[in-house]
């Protein structure tokens, strides 16, 4: 079974990518950051921590009193966090030390430090030792190293990113609830206008009024819907009241038919006496048939009218479908892309105030080029988002320019706008014919935009169906004639000169079944409307080239 992505489908699909890219950054940027100011805390008291308890070792190790500076060095044994405080002379001699119980092997690291008098700061995986000088009298005595555990950094750190994972949970999952809540609200209605549609497109035209749950926008639509479905029953049932009437006349007309026949054949039965009455039934006869070829032609073209009306009417109804629909998906697409445009600022911001926070060096750590890549990351996902609303948006500007149903009558139109509309709407089934468009900006002509873009389309699908690989459409002026001729030549199959001669004539096909043979002879009417002559030149094997003569638009014949 064929699974149809809908517009349900799509908004649901872009608000969770938005939701899952705030997520991801809530749960990756604070803990981050969290980390980040924690170490460098912990860093700033390990090396403040230091410097005051080499401070108070400092005049013991003037005199070499060790018990001095163990007494010094004891006041930093309360502290949970120190590991282990060392104290060594300008000779590497140890004059004093306090270890927990607990405290890590770190001696391989406490030789580098060994001889070192600049301040200095080390972060391990699990301690950050520091070595200050001892210094009295600006004179230095001696080397102070202290390491403070980072346990409980790691133990806040934990807990942080655990708090930023809930969150962005909870983002995801009350964010999601929402938006399908509200977009369950909207698409509703819009799916339930689309059923009624295919119903009343597959001949159900006793189905129900569809019910206004709403006074919006889609509420009107629904109403319009309703009224046009009732009009459209009106017309039906005018249309069959006519084909009774016309069938009863044939079967008057089959009666006579039946009781001129007896009286031929009594008239034969008296031909030899009656032979002056002979000839004037003979002329009779003919000028019955005669007569009954006019009622053939004329049940033929009431036919034809026929199955126009039903054309036209449901090419109202889907117009005006169309416009609706239109409407509707262009609220919230707009919506969305202002969200993108919103969002992709606010990561280029988020991306601008950390790089602040830091230096220089810090603007080149491997984690500060993880953030950069991040969000760099996360613009990409948004405008991969963004080309697909841009997307929406011009398809429905497209069938917006196609359909013009709301406008009737005749007026002027730019020739090559609706020309570049239904070559739009034509690329989206026939990918992979080619168009050619060589139409002057200023050739107007007076129509109605509807109906000849009707005519438009139908040409160049059937040069499509002819195993078309390329159509050219060109227009020129020609002012002898004071007509606008508009070419549409395909290097189709081409036709025969049989074949030519019947393609404008109701019912008439060479596709098989499953095709109503209308489109011509529907496009021949509407033109016939707008005064312009149809002519078409095909050769068989080469392509078909249809001509539209247009009379000039009302500007150009009064100038």
């Amino acid at each position: 079974m064929h699974y149809t992505f809908g517009i349900k489908q799509k908004f649901i699909a872009l608000a969770l990518a938005l939701l899952v890219a705030v997520s991801v950054f809530v749960a990756w940027f604070f803990p981050m950051r969290q980390e980040r100011q924690m170490s460098e805390y912990l860093n700033q008291k390990a090396l403040v921590l230091a410097q005051v308890t080499a401070y108070g070792t400092a005049s013991g190790m003037v005199f070499d009193d060790t018990v001095s500076v163990n007494n010094a060095l004891a006041g930093v044994r309360t502290l949970p966090d120190v590991q282990f405080a060392l104290a060594y002379n300008t000779q590497g001699i140890l004059m004093g030390e306090v270890k927990q119980r607990n405290a890590a092997p770190y001696q391989q690291v406490i030789i580098g430090f060994r001889g070192s008098l600049a301040p200095t700061v080390e972060e391990l995986r699990a301690i950050t030792i520091v070595s200050v000088p001892i210094v009295l009298n600006d004179a230095t005595h001696g080397q102070l190293i202290l390491g403070l555990t980072r346990e409980f950094l790691e133990r806040d750190v934990r807990s942080g990113r655990m708090m930023g994972f809930l969150v962005s949970m909870a983002i995801v999952v009350v964010g999601g609830l929402v938006f399908f809540w509200q977009t369950s609200r909207l698409v509703r209605p819009i799916q339930t206008l689309e059923q009624a549609a295919e119903s009343i497109a597959g001949g159900q035209l006793d189905i129900a009024d569809v019910a206004v749950v709403s006074h919006d926008e889609i509420g009107k639509l629904t109403r319009v819907f309703n009224q046009m479905v009732g009009n459209l029953r009106a017309y039906i049932t005018q249309i069959q009241h006519q084909r009774n009437e016309l069938s009863t006349v044939n079967s008057q007309l089959q009666e006579n038919n039946l009781e001129l026949a007896a009286a031929n054949e009594e008239i034969q039965r008296q031909v030899e006496v009656q032979a002056e009455q002979s000839r004037e039934i003979e002329l009779a006869n003919s000028e019955l048939q005669e007569k009954n070829l006019e009622i053939d032609s004329a049940m033929k073209e009431l036919q034809a009218a026929q199955s126009l009306l039903v054309q036209s009417e449901r090419m109202n109804a889907v117009g005006m479908l169309t416009a609706g629909v239109m409407h509707e998906i262009n609220n919230p697409n707009a919506a969305v892309l202002a969200a993108f445009y919103d969002m992709k600022h606010t990561i280029t911001q988020i991306h601008d105030f950390f790089f602040n926070l830091l230096d220089e060096q810090g603007k080149h750590t491997r984690r500060a080029q993880a953030f950069a890549q991040l969000c760099d990351d996360a613009q990409q996902t948004l405008s991969i988002a963004h080309n697909g609303a841009e997307r929406v948006k011009t398809i429905v500007a497209n069938l917006q320019t196609f359909t013009k149903h709301q406008r009737a009558g005749l007026y002027q139109i730019h020739l090559v706008e609706e020309l570049q509309s239904t070559i739009e709407i034509f690329r989206y089934q026939f990918k992979n014919v080619a168009v050619q468009l060589s139409v002057a900006e200023d050739i107007t002509i007076t129509g109605n935009a509807g109906e000849l873009n009707q005519v438009f389309l139908n040409l160049m699908v059937n040069a499509a169906q002819a195993e078309a690989t390329a159509i050219t459409i060109a227009a020129v002026r020609n002012t002898n004639a004071r007509m606008v001729e508009l070419t549409i030549a395909d290097n189709g199959k081409g036709m025969t000169d049989e074949v030519r001669k019947h393609i404008f004539e109701a019912f008439f096909s060479t596709k098989g079944t499953g095709n109503s043979g209308l489109g011509l002879s529907i496009s021949r009417q509407i033109l016939e409307h707008h005064h312009a002559a149809l002519a078409v030149e095909s050769v068989l094997g080469k392509g078909t080239t249809f001509t539209l003569a247009f009379p000039f638009a009302s500007s150009e014949a009064d100038g």
